[in-house]
C-alpha cells in the first residue's frame, strides 16, 4: 500500500504530532491542511472510511492548535461524483467528517467553461461539475465554502464543440488561455475560495496532445522541439488570479 495506507492506530498520535509541527514550521505560508488526497481512489488510500474520518479529525486538532485561522480542508475526490465516499465518511464516535472541515470539495478535471457569447469550450462543463458539487453538500447537509485542490486537463481527453471544434492540446495559444481565464471564472462564481492549478506536461507526442503537453498548457514546443512557457497562456492565467482571486483573510 505504501503511500496509500493509513496509519496504524497505535501511531495516530504521532501522525498528529507530525502535522502540528508541520503546521508550525510552516507558520504564515501555510494556505490550508487537506486531510487526505483522492481518497475514493484505492491507489491513494486503503484504509477505512473510519480511519479516513478519524485522520481528518487529528489533522484539524493538530492544525488548529497551531493557528485556529488556518482552513483544514475535506479530503478532495477525484471527482465531484464520488463524494459519496467523503462525505459518509464518520470517526470512531460517530462525528460526521465535514465537522472536521472549513472547506469542502473535489478535484475537476478535463472541464472548460464558455467563451463571452455563451459557447462553451468543450463539451465538458465546469459547470456541470459545480453544480454536482453543491447537489453533494446538499444531500448530506454540508454548507461550506467550496475549494478545488486539483483542476487540470487532459489535451487529448477534452472533447471540442462546434463553436470550439479543436481538442484543448490543439487550440491556439489564445482560444486556450481564454477558456483558462473563462473557466476560472466559474468556479469564482461558485464562491470557489481556493483553486489548484495542476500542471504537469506528460511526455505524449500524440499530435493530438501537442504543442503543450497535457493538463493546464503552460508550455509549448519551440522550434527546436523544447518546451518553453507559454507566455499567452501564463499571461491570462495570471489576469484571471488578478480578476477573481482575492487576498486570504
Amino acid at each position: 500500500p505504501g503511500g496509500a495506507a493509513p496509519p496504524k492506530r497505535v501511531y495516530f498520535d504521532a501522525y498528529e504530532r507530525m502535522v502540528r509541527e508541520t503546521v508550525r514550521h510552516m507558520g504564515s505560508r501555510m494556505l490550508a491542511s487537506e486531510c487526505w488526497n483522492e481518497p475514493n481512489e484505492k491507489a491513494f488510500f486503503t484504509g477505512t472510511s473510519t480511519e479516513l474520518a478519524d485522520l481528518c479529525k487529528r489533522v484539524y486538532v493538530a492544525t488548529k492548535s497551531v493557528d485556529p485561522s488556518i482552513p483544514v480542508i475535506c479530503p478532495q475526490a477525484d471527482d465531484p461524483s464520488h463524494l459519496d465516499a467523503v462525505y459518509s465518511a464518520r470517526t470512531s464516535q460517530g462525528e460526521p467528517i465535514a465537522q472536521f472541515c472549513d472547506w469542502v470539495g473535489a478535484h475537476v478535471y478535463n472541464r472548460l467553461g464558455e467563451d463571452v457569447t455563451g459557447q462553451p469550450f468543450a463539451r465538458q462543463q465546469v459547470e456541470e461539475a459545480l453544480r454536482l458539487m453543491v447537489d453533494m453538500g446538499r444531500k448530506y447537509g454540508v454548507d461550506k465554502p467550496l475549494a478545488v485542490t486539483e483542476f487540470g486537463l487532459n489535451s487529448c481527453v477534452v472533447q471540442g464543440t462546434p463553436a470550439h471544434p479543436n481538442v484543448f492540446g490543439r487550440m491556439s495559444s489564445t482560444e486556450a488561455a481564454e477558456a483558462l481565464y473563462q473557466s476560472v471564472a466559474v468556479f469564482r462564481s461558485y464562491g470557489v475560495v481556493a483553486l489548484g492549478l495542476y500542471s504537469y506536461d506528460h511526455p505524449n507526442n500524440d499530435p493530438q496532445c501537442r504543442p503543450g503537453g497535457s493538463f493546464i498548457r503552460m508550455t509549448q514546443v519551440d522550434d527546436d522541439g523544447h518546451l518553453k512557457i507559454d507566455a499567452v497562456v501564463a499571461g491570462r492565467v495570471t489576469d484571471a488570479v488578478r480578476d477573481f482571486g482575492r487576498a486570504m483573510q
